[in-house]
């Protein structure tokens, strides 16, 4: 019967080669492994400095981005730093340890069915009686958090016909009345008191506004609450004011220019200056 020799160190020799070989391809091409980490780390920074260039101009054209960009401030501004928490990924050792890469491990927010809306980034309640979240669902390049808001109001209000109760004549040709009904939207946002999970009880979110989404609360039947008319209310309200103090500062400065360059004016000014110095003059003379 022939005898079989097995060499138990192959597996331990194979490894070893295998690992040899990856530090013998790193030490030969680290110029190249260099070259595409620099040419990465640039095109990223261009990504950043054409975004930034595109928000400040979309902020200066539009009053309605300006109010967006202010609440992702205020949100970052009043985040609950326990609720973000990010670990280093190992696997960035690859490219000599720069953190390209993190383990998320922050507040979620979830809606009914526990589906992710966002990864928690920041919130506050506003003075236009919402309350907004800063989250992220993706990332650009796997790289850049695209954020974006939840915007929430605490309660929606809506116009309801009355039910009348009959009458012995009835009710024919009598118009219904109307009465508001007010949902307290705060009774359907709850969080979780072991991870800080946000639950909705909603059906997913819906993008409201160009800027805004809005979670899809439901009734206790299953049927979702409108809060366009509501939201949109609040949002046109917050645009306009922020129209209007910008174009209460552009008439003081168109003002200003008006007076500045006014040559009536520039005379009786450079008059007032001139007789100014003159009187000036007649007090060192006479204290001579």
């Amino acid at each position: 019967m022939a005898r079989v020799e097995v060499d138990a160190g192959a597996p331990i020799q194979q490894a070893t080669g295998t690992i040899g070989g990856i530090l013998n391809f790193f030490m030969t091409y680290w110029w190249a492994i260099l070259l595409i980490i620099f040419l990465g780390i640039a095109v990223a920074l261009a990504v950043v400095f054409y975004g930034i260039l595109k928000r400040e101009r979309l902020e200066r054209d539009s009053e309605a981005y300006a109010n967006y960009n202010n609440t992702i401030a205020d949100c970052k501004m009043n985040a609950n730093k326990k609720w973000i928490k990010k670990k280093y990924a190992f696997i960035n050792l690859l490219w000599f340890g720069v953190p390209f890469k993190w383990n998320e491990h922050s507040a979620k927010l979830l809606d009914a069915d526990r589906n992710l809306l966002g990864y928690y980034r920041g919130h506050f309640e506003s003075q236009d009686n919402t309350i907004n979240y800063l989250v992220y669902k993706t990332k650009l390049l796997g790289l850049f958090e695209e954020h974006f808001i939840i915007k929430v109001p605490k309660e929606a209000r809506f116009e309801v016909p009355c039910i009348r109760k009959p009458t012995k004549t009835g009710n024919q040709g009598r118009k219904p009345t109307m009465k508001t009904k007010i949902i307290d939207l705060t009774q359907l946002i709850s969080k979780d008191k072991w991870n800080d999970d946000i639950h909705f009880r909603s059906s997913g979110m819906q993008k409201i506004s160009q800027y805004y989404r809005t979670p899809n609360f439901i009734y206790d039947d299953g049927g979702v609450i409108d809060l366009r008319q509501n939201m949109l209310r609040t949002i046109n309200d917050n645009t306009f004011q922020t129209a209007w103090e910008r174009s209460v500062n552009l008439n003081a400065k168109t003002v200003r220019k008006a007076i500045d360059g006014n040559p009536y004016v520039q005379t009786r000014k450079q008059g007032a200056e001139i007789e100014q110095e003159n009187q000036e003059i007649e007090k060192e003379e006479e204290y001579r």
